[in-house]
């Protein structure tokens, strides 16, 4: 197991703690989904590096295969949660951009 296999099993465990976390808590939800998306996406890039890099063992491809799996859940059971996501960030983008 490589260095960037490694590295994205650890994000994907850390972006399932902090959506376990959004579900439990009802403050910050926001701010959890959000960075349980990035750690996600983080995971999924040193997952893909880690497949570039030919790196041995089958464990790189549990960070694309929880990625995918995860998200269909999300996008299945919880589509509100999506939507939620998507417009804090384009609000988030509005406040950032436009009002300068």
């Amino acid at each position: 197991m490589g260095v960037f296999s490694r590295w994205s099993v650890i994000t994907t465990l850390v972006a399932i703690i902090f959506y376990v976390g959004a579900t439990f808590t009802t403050r910050f939800v926001e701010m959890f989904l959000a960075s349980s998306l990035i750690i996600f996406l983080i995971s999924f890039a040193f997952s893909f590096f880690a497949v570039h890099k030919s790196e041995k063992g089958k464990v790189k491809l549990l960070s694309f295969i929880s990625f995918f799996i995860i998200g269909a859940y999300v996008v299945w059971m919880k589509p509100f949660e999506v939507v939620r996501l998507l417009l804090w960030a384009k609000n988030l983008l509005n406040i950032m951009f436009i009002t300068r």
